[in-house]
C-alpha cells in the first residue's frame, strides 16, 4: 500500500513537471507566432515603405528580403519543432496518466479487498466465539444429563432398597400373623 502510494506520489510530481514543461513549450510556440507575425507585418510595412521611397537600390531591397525570408523559415522550422516536442511531451504525459489511473484503481481494489476480508475476519471470530459457547453450553448439558442419571439411578437404587425391606417387611408380619386389611391400617397410619 504504501508503496502504491509512494508511485502515486511519484507520478503525480512527474505530472506537474511535465504540465510545467508543456506549458513554457505553449509559451514558446505563442512568442515564436507572434515574432513571425510581427516579421510578417514588419515586411508588409518595409515593402509598403519601399514603394513609397522608390530610391532605394533594387539589390538592396532584395538582399534584405532574402534575409527575412530566411528568418521567417528559421522560425517556421523552429516552431515546428516546438510543436513535435509539444506533441511528444502530451503523448508523454497521457501515458503518465494512464499508469496513474490503473495505480488509483489498483489502489482502490486493494483496500476493497482488505475491507472484505476484515469483514470475514469478524464473521469467523463472531462464529468461534458463538461456536465456544455453544460447545460449553453442550458441556454443561451432559454434565448436567450425568448428574441426573447418577440421581435417578440412586434413586432406583433407594426404590429398590425400600422395595426389598417392604417385601421383607410383610414375610415378618405374615409370619408374625398379622391379615392383609391389618397390613392396609399399618401402612394408613404410617403414610406408607
Amino acid at each position: 500500500m504504501e508503496q502504491l502510494l509512494l508511485d502515486a506520489k511519484r507520478l503525480v510530481k512527474n505530472l506537474r513537471d511535465q504540465e510545467t514543461i508543456a506549458d513554457s513549450l505553449i509559451k514558446d510556440a505563442n512568442t515564436l507566432n507572434m515574432k513571425m507575425e510581427a516579421f510578417k507585418q514588419l515586411r508588409e510595412e518595409v515593402t509598403e515603405l519601399n514603394e513609397v521611397a522608390n530610391h532605394r537600390p533594387r539589390s538592396t531591397l532584395i538582399l534584405g528580403s532574402q534575409e527575412e525570408n530566411a528568418r521567417i523559415r528559421e522560425l517556421q522550422q523552429e516552431n515546428i519543432e516546438l510543436q513535435t516536442s509539444l506533441a511528444e511531451y502530451q503523448s508523454a504525459l497521457e501515458l503518465i496518466m494512464a499508469k496513474y489511473r490503473n495505480q488509483v484503481l489498483n489502489l482502490v481494489k486493494t483496500k476493497e479487498i482488505e475491507s472484505d476480508c476484515s469483514m470475514a475476519l469478524n464473521n469467523y471470530k463472531e462464529l468461534q466465539a458463538k461456536a465456544e459457547q455453544i460447545s460449553e453450553m453442550a458441556a454443561i448439558m451432559s454434565k448436567a444429563i450425568s448428574i441426573d442419571d447418577t440421581a435417578v439411578q440412586a434413586e432406583e437404587e433407594r426404590l429398590a432398597a425400600l422395595e426389598m425391606e417392604n417385601k421383607g417387611l410383610r414375610e415378618l408380619l405374615k409370619i408374625s400373623g398379622l391379615s392383609d386389611h391389618d397390613l392396609e391400617n399399618f401402612k394408613k397410619e404410617h403414610n406408607m
